[in-house]
């Protein structure tokens, strides 16, 4: 007697006379506690059956074709506490200018909320450039005042004599 072996056109389970999908029993959802058929839960990412059935899921999820203001309006909130009303505040009274360089934004671009990492607090609102540059020298502060302070007039190698302070 020869074995079969299996193929990806007659699986293993075909051979053994089993089904070829696995049956999964009934499951009841943690929203609605209605009791469905396996088929009715979406699978996560590790292919397993989530605990709330499809309906429910699309019922609470947040809307996915949002506006730029309604998303502006949420990360305001979400990442520094404000709403979109204080920022166009922040903006009038920046004459719609970055706090820095006085710069308008153009038509696409937006200015962003400048913050402490520390407190929270919101400072003014820069655009991106400012806003990157401030980031890197308040995380190099005491590297970038001390690389000024010996080298700001100039490299005394090159025979640049230190200017008197």
């Amino acid at each position: 007697m020869t074995a079969e072996l299996a193929t990806p056109e007659r699986p293993l389970t075909s051979l053994l006379g089993g089904a070829s999908e696995r049956i999964e029993p009934d499951r009841a959802c943690i929203r609605c506690r209605e009791t469905k058929p396996a088929t009715a839960f979406h699978r996560n990412g590790a292919n397993l059956r989530r605990r709330m059935c499809a309906a429910c899921r699309s019922a609470t999820a947040p809307p996915k074709n949002t506006t730029p203001e309604l998303k502006l309006r949420d990360k305001l909130q979400r990442e520094y506490g404000i709403t979109l009303e204080q920022y166009h505040l922040l903006l009038a009274a920046q004459n719609g200018v970055c706090a820095i360089c006085e710069i308008a934004p153009t038509e696409k671009k937006r200015l962003h909320v400048d913050h402490c990492h520390k407190t929270g607090r919101v400072r003014a609102l820069l655009c991106v450039v400012c806003n990157t540059q401030l980031g890197s020298y308040e995380r190099m502060r005491g590297r970038a005042d001390a690389y000024l302070a010996q080298y700001g007039a100039g490299n005394s190698v090159l025979g640049y004599a230190p200017t008197p302070k």
